[in-house]
This record gives structure tokens, C-alpha cells and sequence, in this order.
């Protein structure tokens, strides 16, 4: 095979490429779906809910709706369902970071509020020394030692200054 032939070859691949794609291009202009979602709703069971600018809705709406479950799982956050919901809405615009601290308050059965205000009745009564601080958003069970995070500093502090008082 010597360079001309060579030449032609590589010219004939191009021009089949470009030929090709153009026709599929034309092909899918002509002949493809007029709307993404006519194609999209066809092929979609009778009881699927509508999807594209159909299901668009009123933003401001779903933005009343969405500040309105983030407020009850604030407000009620023994509430599991609520927990879930916000977690949920968090997770959907991507802010993974709240959407965890939804899902452990949903989750945190190992020391509810309950037991924990009893603890500290009952140790009162019996006379001892405690002090209550609470870390919003952060249960028990997240306050890994890390410098890096302010709330940790702050309770390694606290501790710290409570056993000194303590020890004295």
C-alpha cells in the first residue's frame, strides 16, 4: 500500500463520517419528536404523574411550601414525619449537610429529650453538680473531636472548665 492509496483511504473514512452524521442529523430533524414531552408522556404509564412544563406548578407556591415543612421540623422535632420531610427537601436542592442533620434528629431514639431532662431531675435531686448546654443541630452522637469544627471546640471547652471547677 503506498501513500496515495493510503491518502484516499483516510479521505473516504472522513467523508462517510460527515456524510453520516449529516444524515442522521436531517433523519432526526425530520422525523424525530416534535416535543420532548409528547414523546416523553407517550411512552409513560396512563397513572404517571405529567412531566416537564406541565408539572412547572407555582414556584412561589412550592417556596411557601417547602419554608412552611422546614418551620414544623424546627418546631416539632419530635415529630419523625416532619424530620423526614425537610431531610428529604434538604437532599433534593442538593444541601446534603442539613438534609443529615434532619435525618439524625429523625433518627435519634438512643437518648430522646425525655430521657435526657429525666437524667438530670433525677442527678439534681440526688444532689449532683451538672450543667445542661445543648448543641443546635448537632446530635450526641456527631461530636466527634475535630478542630476544624467550632461546636466541638466549644464543648471541649466547657467540659474542660467543668472538671476543673470541679477538681478544685
Amino acid at each position: 500500500m503506498n501513500r496515495e492509496n493510503l491518502l484516499f483511504a483516510i479521505i473516504g473514512i472522513l467523508f462517510g463520517f460527515i456524510v453520516g452524521f449529516m444524515s442522521a442529523s436531517i433523519m432526526n430533524q425530520k422525523y424525530g419528536p416534535s416535543s420532548p414531552t409528547a414523546s416523553a408522556s407517550q411512552a409513560m404509564p396512563a397513572d404517571h404523574p405529567p412531566v416537564g412544563a406541565q408539572n412547572a406548578g407555582n414556584p412561589q407556591g412550592m417556596q411557601a411550601e417547602v419554608q412552611e415543612s422546614i418551620a414544623k421540623a424546627k418546631n416539632e422535632p419530635k415529630n419523625f414525619d416532619a424530620q423526614l420531610k425537610a431531610a428529604e427537601l434538604y437532599y433534593q436542592i442538593q444541601r446534603y449537610d442539613q438534609a443529615i442533620e434532619f435525618l439524625l434528629k429523625a433518627n435519634d431514639k438512643n437518648h430522646p429529650l425525655e430521657m435526657q431532662q429525666r437524667f438530670i431531675a433525677s442527678y439534681r435531686k440526688r444532689g449532683g453538680v451538672l450543667e445542661e448546654h445543648t448543641f443546635e443541630g448537632l446530635p450526641e452522637h456527631r461530636m466527634v473531636p475535630s478542630p476544624d469544627n467550632p461546636e466541638t471546640m466549644r464543648f471541649i471547652d466547657i467540659v474542660t472548665a467543668f472538671i476543673r471547677r470541679q477538681t478544685r
